[in-house]
């Protein structure tokens, strides 16, 4: 008796307590050795990013960025980055690629820009297929009147 009352009593604080999320995690790969103190700020970038999208999509895991750097061409032009990203959710991935000369912040920025319009249209997609857009006017209340 005593054991199924303290079930029930610590599924429902598992309820109502919102636990951390322990699960996200940051994964940076390709980083030189001269730029590794760039690790920090790309990790704090990243989880305000999840953090900003886990209103939308409660399903993330967590998310990878790989960094490129290509050679300059002849002459010793400038550094290019290649940032490779991708968003772990529970239900599949998104991906996203951004370049970018001699600036690791703002290509690490583009990246993130381009996570959030995938994340937008995978939004619209899921809300086209499966959950029917809310009508507005006259479709709205001949939709209402039909199925009375």
């Amino acid at each position: 008796m005593v054991e199924r009352f303290l079930r029930k009593f610590y599924k429902k604080a598992r309820e109502a307590i919102p636990w951390p999320r322990e699960r996200w995690y940051v994964q940076v790969s390709g980083l030189k050795d001269e730029e590794k103190p760039f690790k920090e700020s790309v990790d704090s970038e990243c989880m305000r990013f999840m953090q900003k999208w886990e209103k939308f999509l409660s399903t993330i895991q967590g998310m990878s960025v790989n960094v490129k750097r290509a050679k300059p061409k002849r002459g010793g032009g400038k550094k290019l980055f290649e940032l490779h990203a991708t968003l772990f959710l529970d239900n599949g991935e998104l991906f996203a690629k951004a370049t970018d000369k001699d600036d690791l912040y703002s290509a690490l920025m583009h990246v993130l820009k381009e996570l959030e319009a995938e994340v937008n249209r995978a939004q619209s997609f899921k809300q086209e297929q499966g959950v029917p857009k809310r009508l507005k006017g006259k479709a709205r209340l001949w939709r209402e009147t039909r199925l009375r």
